[in-house]
């Protein structure tokens, strides 16, 4: 089994609702799997997933998984703000 690896929008979309969806976060924690189909995530990609992330666990609490996602958002809005422009003076000699 390789590693697959979900896109962001996907990992975003999965953070979302085991964040905020009880009964889906209830259908993660016993059924991997089966809860990322339901997010739309093809099964090609779910067998190539890590065996460990597909072990029912306990998830961390919700609030975790919030800051997480906006602890995310805040690096990319830095990464993309942080985009120096060159300046080129342009002048008589």
């Amino acid at each position: 089994m390789s590693d697959g690896l979900l896109t962001s929008s996907q990992a975003e979309s999965l953070l979302q609702r085991i964040s905020s969806d009880d009964a889906f976060r209830a259908r993660f924690e016993s059924a991997p799997a089966d809860a990322l189909q339901e997010l739309g995530i093809p099964v090609e990609l779910i067998n190539q997933l890590p065996a460990a992330c597909l072990k029912p666990k306990p998830l961390p609490p919700k609030t975790a998984l919030s800051d997480l996602m906006q602890k995310q958002r805040d690096v990319a809005v830095n990464a993309t703000m942080a985009m120096n422009v060159p300046w080129v003076k342009l002048g008589t000699s």
